[in-house]
């Protein structure tokens, strides 16, 4: 149980992190955050059903408290849409990308915002050594992982 709190606290204080970048972040090519004054968000994520509902909730508990509106997006078909809309620069501010080799080819591109000044990499990496790595393109930090999904394990003597 405790892995599951630890992991919801990192989802959250992830998705605050990736939120206030999303606002305040100045590079990353054309992206939608890259010049965002404003205090409307867009959130695109690919996830459902109550993932998406505890997303949301925690989500807007953080954008009362910062006065901040939230625009979510929810996709079916994350790849082809993100594309889309990079190429017809109307990106979001926030995506949640739902394999990390999508985030790397958007960063190998230049088209995120660098979040290693933004990030606190000491207290994430304290409650999940290694998971920012997945985050991190060359060095930079790209992402913050809000939900890492086992796929396999081996076990072995």
């Amino acid at each position: 149980m405790r892995i599951r709190s630890t992991l919801a606290a990192s989802a959250t204080l992830g998705a605050v992190a990736v939120l206030t970048a999303g606002c305040l972040s100045s590079g990353g090519g054309s992206g939608g955050g890259n010049s965002n004054t404003s205090s409307t968000i867009s959130v695109m994520y690919a996830f459902s059903g109550g993932q998406e509902e505890g997303f949301k909730a925690e989500v807007n508990k953080w954008a009362k408290d910062n006065d901040v509106t939230i625009k979510f997006a929810q996709t079916g078909n994350f790849n082809q849409l993100i594309n889309t809309k990079v190429q017809g620069n109307d990106a979001p501010d926030v995506a949640l990308f739902p394999q990390p080799g999508i985030m790397k080819d958007m960063a190998d591109r230049g088209l995120l915002a660098d979040l290693s000044d933004i990030v606190d990499k000491a207290d994430l990496d304290a409650m999940v050594p290694g998971v920012l790595q997945t985050g991190q393109v060359d060095g930079k930090q790209y992402a913050v992982p809000m939900s890492i999904n086992v796929k396999s394990i081996v076990f072995y003597p």
